[in-house]
């Protein structure tokens, strides 16, 4: 995962504002330091960007991920991956309804294969994916 500048600062920043001293004034990625202004003068700390973990004078923090509400089939990757039991024609629950229900549709999200699920209860459904337990949208 590529981290973003302003995702990189904002991880630091939590993590002086816990567990350190006095400002962040700049952030130099080339040589991974820190510069921050204390109270009588400067310092300068390393840091060390590992994935998506930012480790800082003996801390760690995981940088925040922000994942969009809805996502659109067309700006993605999509394939058919029927089951087993879709092959045979059958359906999930006996009425056609349910909050979980799986299709034969997979979409290409963040590098990884998705399965999108549908959440019917009447004569329309709602696709959405499933992301680190948070539901996102899938538009057509």
């Amino acid at each position: 995962m590529k981290v973003t500048r302003k995702q990189l600062e904002d991880a630091l920043t939590r993590l002086n504002n816990l567990y350190g001293r006095g400002d962040i004034v700049a952030i130099d990625e080339t040589t991974n330091t820190v510069h921050v202004k204390l109270q009588y003068g400067s310092a300068k700390y390393g840091y060390r960007l590992d994935g998506s973990t930012v480790y800082y004078r003996g801390h760690q923090a995981r940088v925040e991920v922000e994942h969009p509400e809805r996502i659109s089939l067309s700006d993605h990757e999509v394939k058919t991956v029927m089951l087993p039991w879709q092959k045979q024609g059958l359906q999930q629950t006996a009425t056609g309804y349910g909050g979980k229900l799986t299709t034969s549709k997979m979409v290409k999200y963040n590098g990884r294969w998705q399965r999108v699920y549908c959440m019917c209860y009447s004569n329309s459904g709602t696709c959405y994916i499933l992301v680190k337990g948070k539901k996102i949208i899938v538009d057509d």
